[in-house]
């Protein structure tokens, strides 16, 4: 009985996304019929653009996540091949990227896979051992980490894994906490690891602590700042505007990142790039922390 309804339930799901694919196939009707291809140069996914370098001519195209056909969380890495058709924006061309027929092998091929397993799990739902073998492989994969960032208006965010620093993408679909819907910035969280198509993503997603985690009193946070100021620590850079003359610093000790000004910089840099080494010490402005006496480290 149970197999019967996930299959009515998958047949269901197949008919809504051919009614998405059609909705979205109108929208191409009014775009350029001309189809170019290209390759991403680059994406901010916190801003929702970037710029896709076109293969004909080299010349680098607007992109807006909303242009971007697809369902789900919207976005584009660097390096990836697309194809799209140039529009006459509101200030100048962009790229509307197709990602259509790819939508729709991913839907069929999915639901197969998800039909197979179930088949499968049901002949084998009596084994005791396998059962206990997938209870330990999520319990071995689940990770400790910090909220870094949260957009709440986008449902999206990101964390900072405590094991190693690394960032992992989180949706709001991930938070599996009675009576939360979305995070905020400074909780501790537990989830499980994954691979999915936008790189390392956090499932699963539970608070450990959500009170102790935001609420630090202004005592602890004075202490800890002021310990800080004037040691020199070690850092990569992980933004920076060359137009505006300023970015950010993602320090080594902590993860954290910190604001840095060109006016902070020393030795004769006028300027830095993103994955750079630099040395620096922590000062404090009206807005808080900031990194200064920036230098580039000997091996740059």
């Amino acid at each position: 009985m149970f197999l019967n309804l996930l299959k009515s339930l998958i047949i269901q799901q197949q008919r809504v996304f051919r009614l998405q694919v059609k909705s979205l196939s109108s929208i191409q009707d009014a775009v350029n019929d001309s189809q170019d291809t290209g390759i991403v140069k680059r994406f901010s996914q916190d801003k929702g653009f970037g710029f896709i370098t076109r293969n004909s001519n080299g010349d680098d195209i607007f992109v807006h996540f909303q242009s971007i056909l697809g369902t789900g969380f919207k976005t584009l890495q660097a390096g990836q091949n697309v194809q799209f058709k140039v529009f006459q924006g509101m200030k100048g061309l962009e790229a509307r990227v197709n990602f259509l027929e790819l939508l729709c092998f991913c839907c069929y091929f999915v639901s197969f896979f998800i039909l197979l397993d179930v088949l499968v799990n049901d002949q084998i739902s009596n084994t005791n051992d396998n059962q206990s073998k997938a209870s330990e492989t999520l319990t071995n994969d689940r990770h400790i980490g910090i909220v870094r960032k949260y957009v709440k208006n986008r449902g999206f965010g990101f964390i900072t894994r405590k094991s190693d620093g690394a960032d992992l993408f989180v949706h709001s679909r991930s938070i599996r906490h009675a009576g939360l819907e979305s995070l905020q910035e400074g909780m501790e969280v537990e989830f499980l690891a994954v691979q999915s198509n936008r790189g390392a993503e956090a499932k699963d997603l539970r608070i450990i602590n959500r009170l102790d985690s935001i609420k630090i009193t202004n005592n602890q946070k004075k202490e800890l700042s002021d310990a800080n100021i004037n040691e020199q620590e070690t850092g990569i850079v992980k933004q920076w505007n060359k137009e505006r003359g300023f970015g950010f610093i993602r320090r080594k000790v902590n993860g954290t990142d910190l604001f840095v000004h060109v006016k902070s910089l020393k030795d004769g840099v006028q300027s830095l790039e993103i994955g750079q080494q630099i040395q620096f010490r922590i000062g404090k402005n009206e807005k808080g922390e900031e990194a200064t006496d920036v230098y580039l480290t000997k091996n740059e």
